[in-house]
């Protein structure tokens, strides 16, 4: 089973996998791990920031959205 980190890492060669989050902010992308967990990612030009990795039921939109104000 693939971890968190090798999806991070995977990230720098595939940067558009997961579902569009645009909703959130230009470029916010979610890909969901194990069922459990959700990571968040901002693609931008040059880099990939990931905004956090989430689990359970967590409220992931409005958690994403207090971090970037």
């Amino acid at each position: 089973m693939l971890s968190i980190y090798d999806y991070r890492d995977g990230l720098e060669d595939f940067p558009f996998r997961g579902h569009a989050q645009d909703n959130l902010a230009q470029g916010m992308r979610v890909i969901r791990l194990r069922r459990r967990a959700m990571i968040a990612f901002l693609v931008t030009d040059n880099k990939v920031e990931i905004h956090g990795v989430y689990y359970g039921g967590s409220d992931y939109e409005t958690l994403i959205l207090r971090n970037l104000n």
